[in-house]
């Protein structure tokens, strides 16, 4: 059996735990076993079932130049305890690089890098200079040069490198379990969130940070909310420091009887069976998990040109609306392209999901691949 160690820095319900898991669920485990390395400890929702699953989580703590010795003895420690690993494989973007070297040093032989997003922080010299070496360094040290899309790949890697060596990883769904609905579960939902008039439910889960771009949403659900008074906003998602930004916002827009913050979430797939429009106004995104869920559920969607456009399905439940657009033109859109909004049929979905290769299967098998080259 192969083990395979993954280096997280959090275990969350966010896109690149999301992605993990689903794969981790779908993986041959008779031949591959997940291990999780992660830096912040805390009571994460995943920790049971990977337990069940056969796989263990240790906690380190987060790399960094300063403290590179600590970080390497506590990484060599789990590896020669817990060991032997087949591959390490770094899920944290620029972070890669001290697990990449540590891993290397240790003498694990596939040492992959993954790249989940289509942005790297920008700053002052010292931090561009610190991004560059980092780059450097995963370049040097990395096996195999995963991404979720071309764009993410070209980012941290570089566009000549990517495309000589890297491989796009479709962030691959169990489309089944989106649109496999649960009647008294959806009536239980629609009561927690207190929806009870019938109006368009506008939904948005993904985490509080910037560049997600709640803020924005806000505003264009503000403009909604005149064409549509009994719409409802939901937010969820687990909190990256602009919760309280966008809940006051909300207060001060006077919105609030329409909005609803639903916290983090571990039962999304029946959320988005409450939710008639899905909104994602996202400044950048790798691929975006959640607008695939969204499709996978017959949502009707609207994405930023900040989304890639291999995002879509091709169901013809998506709308690629350009940042630039004031929110009221965000509206606009939404509302006209609501008023003849037909769900897509189950089937039509499955196979359009199968045909792009992101359904699960297709995507374990490719990592699969990965492992066993």
């Amino acid at each position: 059996m192969k083990k395979i160690l993954h280096v997280v820095s959090c275990l969350d319900l966010g896109g690149t735990e999301s992605f993990i898991m689903n794969n981790y669920r779908n993986i041959n485990k008779e031949n591959i076993q997940f291990d999780f390395l992660v830096f912040i400890e805390k009571d994460y929702p995943y920790l049971n079932e990977i337990k069940r699953l056969g796989g263990k989580v240790f906690f380190a703590i987060i790399p960094s130049v300063k403290n590179y010795f600590k970080f390497y003895k506590i990484f060599k420690k789990i590896v020669l305890e817990n060991g032997p690993y087949n591959a390490v494989h770094c899920h944290v973007n620029l972070q890669n690089a001290i697990p990449l070297i540590c891993a290397k040093k240790i003498g694990i032989k596939k040492r992959v890098s993954h790249s989940h997003a289509a942005t790297i922080t920008q700053g002052g010299i010292l931090k561009k200079i610190s991004n560059i070496i980092k780059k450097s360094i995963v370049k040097k040290n990395a096996t195999d040069f995963l991404a979720c899309s071309q764009e993410a790949g070209s980012i941290l890697y570089g566009e000549k490198l990517f495309y000589q060596k890297g491989v796009v990883i479709n962030n691959g769904i169990d489309v089944r379990q989106c649109f496999n609905s649960n009647t008294e579960k959806i009536e239980s939902l629609k009561r927690e969130f207190n929806i009870l008039e019938k109006g368009p439910v506008i939904g948005n889960i993904s985490r509080f940070d910037n560049n997600k771009n709640q803020e924005f949403l806000i505003d264009v659900f503000k403009e909604l909310l005149k064409l549509y008074s009994n719409a409802v906003l939901i937010l969820g998602g687990i909190d990256k420091g602009n919760l309280k930004l966008i809940a006051e916002k909300v207060r001060n827009t006077g919105i609030e009887e329409n909005v609803r913050f639903i916290g983090p979430r571990d039962d999304v797939i029946h959320c988005l069976q409450v939710i008639d429009i899905y909104a994602f106004p996202s400044i950048h995104e790798g691929l975006g998990i959640a607008l695939l869920e969204a499709q996978a559920a017959g949502c009707l969607c609207f994405a930023s040109n900040g989304v890639p456009r291999t995002a879509d399905m091709d169901i013809g439940n998506v709308h690629f609306v350009e940042l630039s657009k004031s929110p009221m033109e965000w509206a606009d859109k939404i509302a006209n392209e609501y008023k003849i909004y037909a769900k897509p049929e189950k089937e039509k979905i499955l196979i359009a999901f199968e045909n792009k290769g992101f359904d699960i299967v297709s995507s374990a098998r490719e990592l699969e691949k990965i492992y066993e080259k």
